[in-house]
């Protein structure tokens, strides 16, 4: 059995005030035609999985359900057969992926956003190549309930049952209930058969990237070692492609690059899952706009040759210590998709020191010299101390302000 994986589409998302839905589009187009090269090699795929995120937020605009509807749509007229497995994220409001799922599951779109058939599997291919395709959405506090335990008192029995849905609260208490739940169905229902999950969640130790909605530390990340029933584990929620544990749990990351800071490298990935175990290889995607990040100086970036950045979308990060005059305007007639200037001065092996001195001037015992520290700030924002009038009439007053309220 082969599949294709992707994930974390985040369809409508707009970066830095400009929507990406045409860079979408251009993405989704990539996945028709690796669907389509596999039909012509003879090899083709049994299904497409999509785990979680499929928008960027749980009100998404008109055009990304346009684009998502066509995108179906395409797909299930050129082919017909293929399973399409998708199921809700952080980012995706449940109620409204849902729309008509019960309908869409019966022309092979699997659409799974709540808990409450997660134990019954979607079996895909042919006689002796067949799998059992399980989802699992985001799972969210108290939507799993604790496993019964044997009282010998009835009230007490009533009494736990009723406060059982409270207990699983943190990711990892919820994945084991899922996992524990879902191997046993299996085991009893299709105990010769590999089997794949689709999940959405942070498994521990894996790479995250600032684009993400992150949770705090790591009370809500997942052991790796909890999928070890599966074949083979899909997975959605970080955006860097990149394999977690025994090598059959995979991220394929998301399509794009939705921050600067993230590595521009993307992939889908081909999944083959046999008797024997699964395997996983990257497809290169190539952005309409790559996403890039310049860093120099300001004259550097200016004077030279630009001409293979202007259909990027490009973050500038100037290392002078003034910020030159009208910098975002100048630029942009250099690298027309411009969406970010940020100020990063380069900070010498002296001005390193001027660092440790003001700190030791802070932390003096012997009390504060409020002139010392104003020329400081006037060094960080003016390189050197101004003698501009307007600077010197600024730093006298601070100095007036300063005695004021030390005498108070």
């Amino acid at each position: 059995m082969k599949f294709l994986q992707t994930g974390d589409w985040h369809l409508g998302k707009i970066f830095y005030e400009t929507s990406l839905v045409e860079d979408q589009r251009y993405f989704l187009d990539q996945i028709v035609t690796e669907l389509e090269q596999a039909e012509t090699d003879a090899v083709p795929y049994d299904a497409l999985a999509v785990p979680g995120d499929i928008y960027d937020r749980a009100v998404p605009p008109s055009e990304a359900v346009t684009l998502f509807s066509d995108f179906l749509n395409e797909v299930h007229m050129k082919f017909p057969r293929l399973h399409l497995f998708f199921l809700s994220g952080n980012h995706d409001s449940s109620d409204r992926l849902s729309f008509a799922a019960e309908l869409l599951d019966s022309q092979n779109i699997h659409i799974c956003t709540d808990t409450r058939r997660f134990t019954e599997p979607v079996i895909i291919g042919n006689g002796n190549k067949t799998a059992a395709i399980y989802q699992l959405p985001y799972l969210t506090p108290g939507c799993i309930r604790a496993p019964k335990q044997i009282r010998k008192n009835e009230e007490q029995q009533e009494l736990f049952d009723a406060e059982s849905k409270d207990l699983l609260r943190s990711q990892q208490q919820l994945t084991e209930a899922a996992v524990q739940q879902i191997a046993a169905a299996h085991k009893k229902n299709h105990p010769l058969m590999p089997c794949v999950l689709c999940a959405h969640l942070f498994t521990l130790g894996s790479v995250s990237s600032d684009s993400e909605r992150s949770f705090t530390g790591a009370a809500e990340q997942v052991d790796a070692s909890v999928f070890s029933f599966f074949t083979y584990t899909a997975l959605g929620h970080l955006h860097k492609a990149q394999m977690c544990g025994n090598g059959t749990i995979w991220y394929s990351g998301s399509p794009l690059a939705y921050s600067f800071g993230e590595e521009p490298d993307k992939y889908m990935l081909r999944v083959t899952v046999t008797a024997e175990g699964a395997c996983a290889e990257r497809i290169p995607v190539h952005p309409l706009h790559p996403v890039l990040r310049l860093t120099g100086s300001f004259q550097d970036l200016y004077t030279n040759d630009t001409s293979n950045y202007k259909n990027s979308y490009i973050e500038i990060q100037c290392t002078d210590p003034v910020v030159h005059e009208n910098a975002m305007s100048l630029l942009r007639t250099k690298f027309p998709l411009i969406m970010s200037f940020v100020r990063t001065p380069y900070l010498s092996e002296g001005e390193n020191m001027a660092l440790s001195d003001r700190s030791t001037l802070l932390k003096s015992e012997s009390g504060i010299n409020q002139a010392k520290i104003f020329d400081a700030f006037l060094r960080d924002i003016y390189g050197e101390i101004s003698s501009d009038p307007v600077t010197q009439k600024e730093k006298i007053l601070y100095l007036e302000l300063a005695g004021k309220e030390n005498a108070g």
